[in-house]
C-alpha cells in the first residue's frame, strides 16, 4: 500500500463535498467509503465486494464483505459522516467477525477509521483520522486483496492439513506408540500401554490444534489491543472449565448431563441401550414400534466429534460407538446450543422423507427407525445406516446450530 496513493485519496475525499460533515449514510458510502475500498485495491463493482452481507447463523448484517473466492476476508461497517465512532459500534463489528470467523474489520464514517484484527489473545487494532491514513500505509497492506487472498488460502491449507491428520488419528497413535516401544529397546515391555497411548493421542490432538488454532494471529499495525474474548469450550461451559478426560476431550457426562443439571433440572438417566429410564416420558406403549431397535451404545472403538464455530473449537464429545457419539453430540447441541428452539419435529432435513429426529422412533411414512437412541430431552435420534450417512446426520444437526464438525478417531474419511 503506497503512501502517495493514500494521500491522493485523502485529497479527493477532502474535496468531495464541502458539506461532507452532513452527508447521510448512503452518500458517505458512495463518496468516501467505496473510494477508500478502491484505494485499497478492491473493485466495489465486482462480486468480491458484497454489500449488506448477512452473517450466517445470526441476525447480523455488515455493510460490506470483502470476499476471496466467495469467502469473507474483511468486514466493513459504516456510519454517516455526522456520527461518531464509539465502542459499541466496534463491538458490533467484532461480534459479526467472530460469528463468521473473519479476521479483519474496518469501521468508518469517512472521516475517522477504526481497523480491528482478531488475535489469539483477544483483539488488536488502531484508529486514525482521514488525514492520518498515509502514515499507516504499511499497516493497511493487510487489508488489500492480495494479503486477504494469502490469508484465506493459507487458512484453507491449514484446515485441510489438520483434518487429514485428525482423520488418521488412530493410525498415527499406533505408529507413534510402536516407535516409542522400539526406542525403549530391551525395556519395551516396561512401557505401560494405556498411559503412553493416552499421552500420544493427546500429542496428536495438540498438533491438530497447533496447525489449525482456535484463533489465528493477525498482525496489526498500531495501537494496543482490547481484552480477549474467547469461545468457551463445551467442557468449560458445562463444568466450570474442568476437563479431566484424556486428550482434552470432555466426557459425555460433562457435555450433556452437566448441561441439564445447570439448567435447573436433573437429566434423565440413560441405560446403555440408549433408552431413558423415565417411564413417564418414553415408556408408553405408543412409543413401541415394531422393527425399531435401540442402538448398541458400547463398542471397542473411539469416535470423537469436535465442534467448531468458524475455526474456533468449542469442545468435543466422544464415545466407544457411533451411536454413543451421535447421542452425545445431539444432546449437547440441544442443551447447550439451543438447537431445539429452531427445529420442529419430525425433523426431516432432506428430500429422502426420513426423520433424523422425531417424537416416536419412526419416520413420517410410518416406517420404523431401524436403530435409534433416545435423547435426554425426549426426541428419538435415528442412528442406522452407513458410517458416512451417520456422520452426515451429525454434520446436519451441527449446521443447524451454526457449527462445523471435525471427526477424529475411528471415523473413516469420506
Amino acid at each position: 500500500m503506497r503512501a502517495d496513493e493514500l494521500a491522493s485519496y485523502v485529497e479527493r475525499a477532502g474535496s468531495a463535498d464541502p458539506g461532507a460533515a452532513e452527508l447521510g449514510l448512503r452518500n458517505t458510502q458512495l463518496r468516501l467509503v467505496e473510494p477508500f475500498l478502491e484505494c485499497l485495491g478492491w473493485d466495489v463493482r465486482s462480486p468480491s465486494v458484497e454489500a449488506a452481507f448477512a452473517v450466517d447463523g445470526t441476525d447480523a448484517v455488515v455493510d460490506y464483505a470483502l470476499l476471496v473466492d466467495g469467502v469473507p476476508a474483511v468486514f466493513v461497517d459504516t456510519l454517516a459522516c455526522e456520527s461518531a465512532l464509539d465502542a459499541a459500534d466496534v463491538e458490533t463489528l467484532l461480534s459479526a467477525m467472530d460469528a463468521a470467523d473473519v479476521e479483519w474489520g474496518i469501521l468508518t464514517n469517512g472521516r475517522r477509521f477504526a481497523f480491528v484484527a482478531r488475535r489469539e489473545d483477544g483483539e488488536d487494532g488502531f484508529s486514525c483520522s482521514l488525514g492520518e491514513l498515509p502514515s499507516h500505509a504499511a499497516d493497511l497492506e493487510q487489508f488489500t486483496p492480495e494479503r486477504a487472498a494469502e490469508y484465506v488460502q493459507s487458512r484453507e491449507r491449514r484446515l485441510a492439513a489438520a483434518e487429514s491428520i485428525a482423520a488418521r488419528r488412530t493410525e498415527l497413535v499406533d505408529a507413534l506408540v510402536a516407535e516409542l516401544r522400539s526406542a525403549a529397546g530391551d525395556e519395551a515391555a516396561a512401557v505401560p500401554d494405556a498411559p503412553v497411548r493416552t499421552a500420544t493421542a493427546s500429542f496428536v490432538d495438540d498438533v491438530v490444534e497447533t496447525i489449525a488454532p482456535d484463533q489465528s494471529v493477525v498482525p496489526s499495525g498500531g495501537a494496543s489491543g482490547s481484552g480477549g474474548r474467547r469461545e468457551q469450550s463445551a467442557s468449560a461451559a458445562d463444568d466450570g472449565g474442568a476437563d479431566d478426560s484424556p486428550s482434552g476431550t470432555p466426557s459425555i457426562e460433562s457435555a450433556t448431563s452437566g448441561a441439564a443439571t445447570q439448567a435447573g433440572r436433573e437429566p434423565a438417566s440413560t441405560r446403555t441401550d440408549g433408552h431413558a429410564d423415565d417411564p413417564g416420558t418414553h415408556g408408553g406403549d405408543d412409543h413401541d414400534v415394531d422393527g425399531a431397535t435401540h442402538a448398541p451404545m458400547t463398542d471397542d472403538g473411539e469416535y470423537v466429534a469436535r465442534l467448531f464455530k468458524g475455526r474456533s473449537s468449542i469442545g468435543a464429545v466422544g464415545g466407544s460407538s457411533v451411536a454413543e457419539t451421535m447421542k452425545a453430540t445431539a444432546d449437547y447441541l440441544l442443551e447447550q446450543q439451543h438447537l431445539d428452539a429452531g427445529l420442529s419435529l419430525p425433523y426431516v432435513p432432506n428430500d429422502g422423507g426420513r426423520a433424523v429426529l422425531n417424537r416416536v422412533p419412526r419416520h413420517p411414512s410410518g416406517e420404523p427407525m431401524e436403530e435409534y437412541v433416545t435423547l435426554d430431552s425426549g426426541p428419538y435420534l435415528w442412528t442406522a445406516g452407513a458410517l458416512a450417512e451417520r456422520r452426515g446426520r451429525i454434520e446436519t444437526l451441527a449446521r443447524e446450530a451454526g457449527l462445523r464438525v471435525m471427526f477424529q478417531g475411528d471415523w473413516k474419511p469420506r
